[in-house]
């Protein structure tokens, strides 16, 4: 993987063998992670917040669903199928409410 820019690996339609094709692909999986720690640091100070009002654990199933579709559609706006970001979306919310669960449970 190359360093520098934000993604420095050969850009897809310009990609000539399988290694730039994987270099693009690793590079990627590298900044997803970055953004899901990111978006894990948001759901850990979220459960304390929510913790400290005495709200209850229980997700907000409404604002999944409303997250959920402003996915699909931004997705779909810009050129991603809904195949792939509606179900990576949905487990992505799912593994963060059971996330938040344990959390909450462990915060005194």
């Amino acid at each position: 993987m190359k360093s520098g820019a934000p993604f420095a690996a050969v850009e897809p339609e310009s990609c000539q063998t399988i290694q730039e094709i994987r270099d693009g692909v690793d590079e990627i999986d590298l900044a997803l992670l970055k953004l899901l720690v990111r978006r894990q640091a948001y759901a850990t100070r979220f459960v304390k917040i929510k913790k400290d009002a005495g709200m209850p654990r229980a997700p907000d199933e409404k604002r999944i669903a409303q997250q959920v579709e402003r996915a699909k559609a931004l997705g779909i706006e810009m050129g991603l199928s809904p195949l792939i970001v509606e179900p990576l979306f949905r487990t992505m919310i799912a593994q963060h409410v059971e996330f938040e669960f344990l959390e909450y449970s462990r915060l005194r």
